[in-house]
């Protein structure tokens, strides 16, 4: 059997058929190119964050403390910035007294720290030798990252 295909206007059996597009069809890729090539670009320009955690999160009213082989790093962490911080990571840098760095503690504080906000937290190392923390004469501490929602 053979399957034939006739014109819907005449009737005519159609012998010769091509499926494609002629010769400047192929133009419309030239403009999705460059849609897809910047897209990344106008996303970044359209969405760009402005908001820093450096510049808006602020440690203050250091305390440390060495109980049981733990040493224990506490203070408070402020939000002067227009934005929610989340997930906010704190870094306490360990200097001996001459200045040589010796050790560094992180640790995590999960609330949600909104505007003019202040939440306190404690960082801690556990089994931490007696000599070293008598050998600790700075302690820095800072903000190390943070995280908020753009959306």
């Amino acid at each position: 059997m053979n399957a034939q295909l006739k014109c819907s206007n005449c009737g005519a059996e159609i012998t010769n058929l091509t499926m494609s597009w002629g010769q400047k069809y192929w133009l419309w890729f030239i403009p999705f190119a460059v849609f897809i090539i910047f897209i990344p670009y106008f996303t970044d320009f359209m969405f760009k964050d402005t908001n820093d955690f450096r510049e808006d999160l602020s440690v203050s009213g250091i305390e440390r403390r060495y109980v049981n082989g733990t040493i224990e790093i506490l203070g408070v962490v402020q939000n002067a910035g227009q934005v929610n911080w989340q997930h906010i990571t704190i870094e306490a840098e360990l200097f001996s007294k001459d200045g040589k760095f010796l050790d560094e503690i992180t640790g995590r504080n999960e609330a949600n720290l909104s505007p003019g906000a202040s939440e306190r937290f404690k960082i801690h190392a556990q089994n931490f030798p007696r000599s070293r923390w008598d050998a600790i004469g700075d302690v820095k501490v800072k903000v190390a990252d943070a995280y908020h929602s753009r959306f």
